[in-house]
């Protein structure tokens, strides 16, 4: 399925990073899928370690929502907010770019549980030193 960049850039007032729309055009998600990488979580206070396990190619649907993958959309907290979901760990916690400090979207993860509203925990500056921080998961 092609990746409609301008439809979903226009829905939320975006620009998409393009090294995610070359990533996805190249289709090269597997690749990097099932690969670590270390974030800081601020409500436990600690580094932690999370892979990726989905990518997404998202579109807006007939609803006006942004649907991630068969039945499941976005939440609108995110997308209101200017925080695009692009992957997802195997715990429900997403990947995505925020776009709420500059048109250049850093990379957060969204810690969804976390009760005291610190919500994601900074990963990388843009989507291609995202990549290259992803490493074999260990055994």
């Amino acid at each position: 399925m092609p990746l409609d960049t301008k439809n979903l850039e226009n829905a939320f007032g975006i620009r998409l990073d393009r090294e995610y729309v070359i990533f996805l055009e190249d289709n090269i998600l597997e690749k990097y899928t099932e690969k670590e990488i270390d974030y800081f979580d601020p409500l436990k206070n600690k580094n932690l370690k999370t892979s990726i396990s989905t990518f997404f190619r998202p579109i807006i649907s007939n609803s006006g929502g942004m649907l991630l993958e068969d039945e499941f959309y976005a939440p609108k907290e995110l997308t209101e907010n200017k925080i695009i979901p692009f992957g997802m760990d195997a715990g429900g916690y997403l990947f995505c770019f925020d776009h709420r400090k500059s048109q250049t979207p850093s990379i957060v993860l969204w810690i969804r549980d976390n009760p005291e509203g610190k919500e994601t925990a900074d990963i990388a500056i843009n989507f291609e030193e995202f990549l290259k921080k992803l490493e074999p998961e260990e055994e």
